[in-house]
C-alpha cells in the first residue's frame, strides 16, 4: 500500500481542522499537478466554486475536493473567498474516501467482505494439507448469507482471496477454490515452541496423568523443529494440527492421543506405542516408525510416505482411505485393518 504523505520532521503535533467536502470537482491531470506544485496560483477551477461555500457553521470548515482525473489523490481546498487555495491540505487516496463518503452502505459491504475473507483466510491456514487447500463457493455463499444477510459476489470474494499474501495462486472449477499456500505460511500461523517449553509442557503432563496437578498437555495447531521428545509419555495430550519436524521421538507414548491432522516430517519414532489413538488424516513423511506399535487406533485417511516400518505392528486399526506411498508394509511384523463400523465401538478418548 502506497500512500502520498506530507511527512513533517519531528513535529510538535498535529493541528487538525474540522472539515466538510461540500464538493467535489475533478480536474485534468495536468491541472491537478500545477496545483500540487504551485497553489498559491489564482485558478478558474478555484474560482468558479469560491462563492458556492457556506461558512454558516463556525466549527466546520466548508471545502472543495480537487480530485486528479488520473488518479486518486486529491487537494482539499478552503479558497476563503479568493482564486487561489488559500488553505489547503493533500489527501491521499481521495477519491476512495470521496466514494465512501458518498455511499456510506459501501463502506458496511467492505467491512463484510473483509472480514468474511479473513474468516477463511484462516480456515485455509489451519486445514491445508501440504499447503493445498479446496473450498466450496456455495458454502462460502451460504455461510455469507447466514452471517451478513445478503449475496456473495463470487468474483470478487475469489480475487481478494487472491490478493492475500499468504497464497501463492487461485484456481476456480465447477464451484471449487483450489488454493496453494505459500511455504512460508505453510505453518507460519502455528505457534512456535521452544525445547524450554516442551520440556515444561511434559512435566506438567506427567503430574496431570498421575492426578497431582500440573496440565494436560497440548500441542494443538504448534510447530515443533528438531526438538528432543525421547522417552515422553504423550498419552492422552492433545496434538490436533500440530506439525512435528525433525523431532527425536524414539520411544513415545502416544496412547490415547489426540493426533489428527498433525503431521509428522523426517522424525525419528522408533518404538512408539500408540493404543486407541486417533490419527485421522495425519500425515508421516519420511519418518522412522520402525519397531513400533499401534493398535486399536483411527488411521482413517492418514498417510504413510517413504516412512521406514520395518518390524512395526499395526493391529485392530480402522484404515480406511489410508494410503501407503513408497512404504513398504510388506516389512512390517504385522499390518491388519478393520473397517469403520468394525470399529464404531472403540473407545477412542
Amino acid at each position: 500500500m502506497i500512500l502520498n504523505v506530507h511527512l513533517i520532521r519531528k513535529a510538535d503535533d498535529y493541528a487538525l481542522h474540522r472539515c466538510e467536502v461540500a464538493k467535489v470537482v475533478e480536474i485534468s491531470h495536468g491541472d491537478f499537478n500545477e496545483l500540487k506544485c504551485n497553489p498559491l496560483k489564482d485558478y478558474d477551477f478555484i474560482s468558479e466554486y469560491k462563492d458556492k461555500l457556506e461558512y454558516g457553521n463556525t466549527s466546520t470548515i466548508p471545502c472543495v475536493m480537487f480530485l486528479d482525473s488520473e488518479g486518486d489523490d486529491g487537494i482539499l481546498v478552503d479558497p476563503q473567498g479568493y482564486d487561489y487555495a488559500r488553505y489547503s491540505a493533500y489527501v491521499s487516496n481521495a477519491r476512495q474516501l470521496c466514494r465512501l463518503g458518498q455511499y456510506p452502505s459501501l463502506e458496511e459491504s467492505n467491512k463484510d467482505m473483509e472480514s468474511l475473507v479473513e474468516h477463511y483466510a484462516k480456515e485455509v491456514l489451519n486445514t491445508h494439507r501440504d499447503g493445498q487447500a479446496t473450498l466450496s463457493l456455495s458454502a462460502v455463499g451460504d455461510y455469507y448469507q447466514s452471517e451478513y444477510q445478503g449475496f456473495l459476489d463470487h468474483e470478487l470474494f475469489q480475487n481478494m482471496m487472491m490478493e492475500r499474501p499468504e497464497f501463492d495462486d487461485i484456481e476456480e472449477n465447477c464451484g471449487d477454490l483450489f488454493i496453494n499456500v505459500k511455504p512460508e505460511y505453510q505453518y507460519g500461523h502455528r505457534r512456535l515452541l521452544t525445547q524450554q517449553e516442551v520440556d515444561v509442557m511434559c512435566a506438567k503432563h506427567v503430574l496431570w496423568l498421575n492426578d497431582a496437578g500440573g496440565e494436560r498437555a497440548s500441542f494443538q495447531n504448534c510447530y515443533l523443529n528438531n526438538l528432543n521428545l525421547y522417552g515422553r509419555d504423550l498419552s492422552n495430550s492433545y496434538c490436533e494440527g500440530a506439525v512435528f519436524e525433525n523431532c527425536d521421538m524414539h520411544s513415545t507414548d502416544f496412547s490415547n492421543a489426540e493426533m489428527e491432522s498433525t503431521r509428522f516430517e523426517n522424525c525419528y519414532m522408533q518404538d512408539i506405542f500408540a493404543n486407541k489413538s486417533n490419527f485421522i488424516q495425519a500425515d508421516f513423511i519420511g519418518c522412522d516408525i520402525s519397531n513400533s506399535v499401534v493398535c486399536d487406533s483411527l488411521l482413517t485417511s492418514a498417510t504413510m510416505t517413504n516412512c521406514d516400518v520395518v518390524n512395526t505392528q499395526i493391529t485392530n486399526c480402522q484404515m480406511d482411505g489410508f494410503e501407503h506411498p513408497e512404504t513398504e508394509f510388506d516389512e512390517a511384523a504385522c499390518a491388519t485393518g478393520q473397517t469403520s463400523s468394525e470399529t464404531n465401538n472403540m473407545n477412542i478418548s
